[in-house]
């Protein structure tokens, strides 16, 4: 629950300790305490154990918390790709059930327009919005948000919305029982659109982020029906693609070391390849 600046405070305060110490391995260290490590170490024994193995890379501490970065986005990756239940044959298809879409994230940028988009489709018969618990009415906000954004309040007194708040990580995602099962009976499609947006942030803090997604992939199969599911990603997740080797390919990069660059790329990263493995079971 650290700010910025407080963090920045922090890493001052280690540096400073360093350059003062009295063994020239811990002066030595002070310059190489990153900008973002106290995001990325965020507790007070992580911070303590990663000084410990920056000060001697041959200790134990060294080998427990200096993983390289694509070597924990591998990590996630195997973590939320396993044990994914196989989807049973049904000879219910999609086409034949109306159109139902669960759409998270509709309030912030690119929700808002995809919200827009799903409510001038005719052939869209049930809309369910799905947003994080706000103090006001989700309702509220997503009038607030298409206003801000210039898009046509009244689309939103359509009766096919029904507009929902809760978490994706909770029980019945923080919703009625009875509600939740509508949903599991109803959707043909999710759109899952909402994530945490902060550069500083490492990815083990975007991890109720990935488990959510995982959670929704569960949900498509344990349907009776199929239900696809489409997920906003990121250009971050190539943030060190190298042109030299021309534009970045319409497919999934296999390399994680593009992705290393901050928490959030390599968490869409993450999120990108465990979707690729619920589609080849789907």
């Amino acid at each position: 629950n650290c700010c910025s600046l407080n963090a920045t405070f922090l890493r001052k305060r280690l540096i400073s300790a360093l350059k003062a110490a009295k063994s020239p391995a811990a002066q030595a260290t002070a310059s190489k305490i990153s900008q973002n490590f106290v995001f990325e170490y965020p507790t007070i024994r992580q911070i303590s154990v990663a000084v410990a193995g920056l000060i001697d890379p041959s200790s134990a501490s060294a080998d427990a918390f200096h993983k390289g970065p694509a070597d924990k986005i591998r990590e996630f990756i195997d973590k939320y790709s396993a044990n994914f239940a196989t989807r049973e044959k049904t000879a219910l298809l999609a086409s034949q059930r109306p159109i139902a879409v669960f759409l998270t994230g509709s309030t912030g940028n690119v929700g808002s327009h995809i919200l827009v988009r799903l409510l001038k489709e005719e052939r869209v018969k049930k809309i369910y919005t799905f947003d994080l618990v706000f103090k006001e009415p989700v309702r509220g906000i997503q009038r607030a948000a298409f206003e801000d954004r210039g898009l046509p309040v009244e689309l939103l007194s359509n009766p096919k919305l029904d507009a929902l708040m809760g978490d994706l990580n909770a029980p019945f995602f923080g919703l009625p029982e009875a509600k939740y099962n509508e949903i599991k009976s109803n959707v043909t499609h999710i759109v899952h659109n909402a994530w945490h947006v902060n550069f500083n942030h490492p990815l083990a803090s975007f991890e109720g982020q990935i488990s959510g997604a995982r959670k929704l992939m569960d949900i498509c199969l344990e349907s009776a029906a199929p239900i696809h599911m489409l997920y906003t990603s990121s250009v971050s997740v190539a943030l060190h693609w190298d042109m030299r080797q021309g534009r970045v390919p319409e497919h999934l990069l296999p390399d994680p070391e593009v992705a290393t660059g901050n928490g959030y790329a390599a968490s869409k990263y993450t999120c990108e390849q465990v979707r690729y493995s619920f589609l080849c079971v789907s």
